[in-house]
């Protein structure tokens, strides 16, 4: 009975024990009484959320606060009895301006810089993610900020990114979107090559919008240190939240971030239970040692819970960062066995599980073509010369395929220097590789094209840097092969303008073009040599818009030369002609003047004067052409009756038609009226309908439509086509086909007559069989 006695009292003082043990662990929030005092006070605690920035928080298509921070802030409402109430329709920079002022109160996740700390108080860090750089899936590795100075890179704005990297890169001066979605699509539409961002909220919003083509492409050596910031003039919260967010256990971590990333971490719950019972029972052994170390210990458990939720979300975060990765992610261990896959890696080899390459050398992966370039960086890599090295290798699956990755390989090594592990980043270049091949194979092609053409090109951008020189143009103007790579603009023109006649002019005359680049324009330039050198300029666009000028030059010495003499010939000519037609006039008066004519000679004498009159006119024309070249003629205009003119050109032809049988039929109104010189006008109409009657069959029919519009106008319509070649250049001086004598200079001079009268001409020859040219006149004013 004693016994029972003795050992009847022990359950319940173990059960106190245990209890007691239990309460420990689980201790309320460790709060002072004026913390308490402080959350009884302020029952609305207003929160400053970033409305979009997934997956740590935003507002869902419901209005709900979602993401990372939303689930520790529910969390933590539940632990304080407080309501936390997100202000909505700010965006981020107007939180940070919100609890600057003191209209926020609690901002939920952000990284403590410089600036920020000087109207916040931070938590402790209780997330932790890597800045990295977003690319292209074409993009090679980036090693690091350095490298981005020559790149287009995208960030947010009022993101601590800006105030991290300009700490140690002033430089640093990215083209700034509004979020994280719109600065990635920068990225995969090519208006940016790189973005600059947090990895968990660049991964998230890849998947989640479907941005296959962006990749993780390097590190920055940053890392968003993600804090709760309360505004410096409540300190009492930002204490209370420090405990808060202590508390929370690892599982709980582990339940938020799972949550955002779908990640499974197992737990071994057996451990848990062991680790528990042996950490009660070391309490009650403690307690029954006058509960001497009992608060020690105690600490110690918390520390131990910090440590072990840190390894826990540390890991949650890795896994789940491994498997987001659009990149093959490997791990090897030191006897150089696969250890590790993501899924991404099992896809590009071919594989429905990382599982079913566990366990292979990586020599087993790689092409023997490629198998001793490996080795001799393996080597470097184990003896410590190098801690990493990029390559780009054939690889094989194990289906007996191949593709192309690119590989970045970093040693993970203990503190005595040895290699543990080997982690390698793998992306398929495939395609990228192949379309650089073709790329590469036209840019030849092109290149040779270039340099066989005996026709200079020149392209260059706005700001006049040189981006196509092929060595045909270099010949023309004379200038060395070294000129193209002369490093400033003021140089070349230096070197250019001693090619030139008149340098001053011709320099002004490119500065004219390149600030109108939009134009077609065509100027000839002469240079010191004597070559004269014929200079077309059009608009240079990539992807629809204008980005500086292409310029094509052609040695136009010799034709402008005979040119020159041809008119020269021509104003000799025609010089000459008219002191014998003055003769020839005054004679037919004299005779005219006899009286012993018969009426029959008087007659002939009237018409030969007369056509010796309408060739005067005709050298006069010439002579008058010849102005209007030169933009010297002076035009008299009055009422002209096309009627009339028309009759007078039916009475010249009437021998040309009559050869051809060719009737002409006349429609329209009974009169219509230009206003401008009736010698242009007979000129005009006499080319188109002598060209009309030579170009028709015999037996045809020419056909002329008289119209008296708001502008009067004669279309001469006949059967037979204009030869395809020449229909761009039809109104261009010496043009011509078919014609056995024919000078080029009928149509020529019929569309300098036109317009130097204000009208204009065209040609049609959009109904089959048949070519019609019509010209229209300048009404007589009102």
């Amino acid at each position: 009975m004693r016994v029972f006695r003795l050992v009847l009292p022990l359950p319940p003082l173990l059960l106190a024990l245990l209890l007691y043990a239990g309460a420990a662990l689980a201790d309320p929030l460790p709060l002072t009484s004026e913390e308490e005092a402080w959350l009884a006070e302020h029952e609305v605690i207003r929160l400053g959320v970033d409305p979009n920035w997934p997956p740590f928080e935003f507002f869902d298509s419901q209005g709900r606060y979602s993401g990372i921070a939303a689930d520790y802030i529910a969390l933590l409402e539940e632990r304080l009895g407080v309501r936390v109430a997100p202000v909505r329709g700010l965006s981020w920079e107007e939180v940070l301006e919100g609890a600057e002022e003191r209209r926020i109160d609690l901002v939920p996740c952000a990284v403590a810089t410089s600036p920020r700390r000087e109207y916040l108080d931070f938590t402790s860090p209780y997330l932790s993610y890597p800045l990295v750089l977003f690319a292209r899936q074409e993009s090679s590795y980036i090693p690091g900020i350095e490298v981005l100075r020559d790149k287009r890179v995208a960030a947010v704005p009022a993101y601590a990114t800006l105030d991290m990297i300009r700490a140690d890169h002033p430089w640093f001066s990215p083209t700034l979107f509004p979020s994280v979605p719109r600065a990635l699509e920068a990225v995969a539409t090519g208006k940016a090559d790189v973005f600059v961002g947090n990895l968990a909220a660049g991964v998230w919003t890849i998947r989640n919008n479907s941005l296959t083509n962006i990749k993780v492409a390097g590190p920055t050596g940053y890392r968003f240190e993600l804090a709760m910031g309360v505004r410096s003039d409540w300190p009492m919260l930002r204490s209370i939240l420090d405990k808060a967010l202590a508390s929370i256990s690892p599982a709980e971590h582990n339940r938020i971030e799972a949550n955002w990333f779908s990640v499974e971490v197992e737990s071994d719950t057996s451990r848990v239970v062991r680790v528990a019972l042996a950490v009660a029972g070391v309490g009650v052994v403690l307690l029954l040692a006058v509960l001497l170390w009992n608060r020690f210990q105690h600490k110690e458990i918390q520390r131990r819970r910090q440590v072990e939720a840190a390894l826990r979300a540390s890991e949650a975060r890795f896994r789940a960062m491994f498997q987001a990765l659009i990149v093959g992610m490997a791990v090897f261990d030191s006897e150089q066995k696969l250890i590790h896959l993501n899924e991404a890696g099992a896809k590009m080899f071919g594989c429905d599980s990382p599982e079913d390459l566990l366990g292979r050398s990586p020599e087993e992966f790689v092409h023997p073509d490629d198998l001793e370039d490996r080795r001799q960086a393996q080597k470097r890599l184990w003896s410590g010369e190098t801690d990493s090295y990029a390559a780009i290798r054939r690889l094989l699956r194990p289906d007996g395929g191949e593709f192309v990755g690119e590989i970045y390989v970093s040693a993970v090594r203990g503190d005595d220097g040895d290699i543990e592990q080997v982690v390698m980043l793998i992306t398929d270049v495939t395609e990228r590789i192949q379309a650089k091949r073709e790329l590469d194979r036209s840019n030849e092609l092109l290149r040779a094209t270039l340099d066989s053409s005996p026709t200079g090109i020149l392209v260059v951008d706005g700001h006049r840097n040189i981006i196509i020189c092929n060595p045909a143009f270099l010949h023309l103007l004379n200038l060395p092969e070294s000129w193209p790579k002369t490093p400033d603009l003021a140089s070349r023109e230096a070197i250019a303008a001693e090619q030139m006649a008149e340098p001053e002019q011709q320099l002004e005359r490119v500065r004219q073009l390149m600030a109108n680049p939009g134009t077609d324009e065509v100027d000839t330039i002469h240079l010191k040599s004597g070559r004269i050198v014929e200079r077309h300029a059009h608009p240079f666009r990539m992807g629809g818009e204008t980005v500086g000028r292409l310029f094509i030059y052609m040695d136009v010495t010799e034709r402008k030369r005979a040119e020159e003499l041809r008119e020269d010939v021509e104003r000799m000519t025609r010089h000459d002609l008219k002191s014998p037609l003055g003769s020839f006039i005054s004679l037919a008066d004299a005779l005219r003047s006899a009286d012993n004519l018969t009426p029959r000679q008087a007659d002939m004498l009237r018409t030969a004067k007369e056509s010796a009159y309408r060739m005067l006119n005709m050298v006069n024309l010439s002579l008058d052409l010849y102005k209007m070249e030169q933009g010297t003629y002076r035009l008299d205009p009055a009422p002209v009756d096309l009627h009339s003119v028309l009759d007078d050109v039916r009475d010249e032809t009437a021998q040309l038609l009559r050869a051809k049988q060719i009737e002409v039929e006349l429609s329209g109104p009974d009169r219509a009226t230009a206003f401008g010189e009736r010698l242009l006008c007979h000129s005009i109409l006499g080319n188109l309908l002598r060209n009309a009657a030579e170009a028709s069959p015999e037996n045809g029919t020419v056909h002329i439509q008289l119209a008296d519009d708001a502008h009067p106008s004669v279309s001469v319509t006949n059967k037979g086509e204009v030869p395809p070649g020449i229909r761009d250049t039809f109104f261009e001086k010496y043009v011509t086909s078919g014609k056995r004598y024919g000078t080029g200079l009928g149509t020529y001079m019929a569309r300098l007559t036109a317009t130097t009268m204000g009208g204009d001409i065209h040609l049609d020859t959009s109904t089959p069989g048949q070519t019609t040219v019509t010209v229209t006149f300048r009404p007589v004013p009102k």
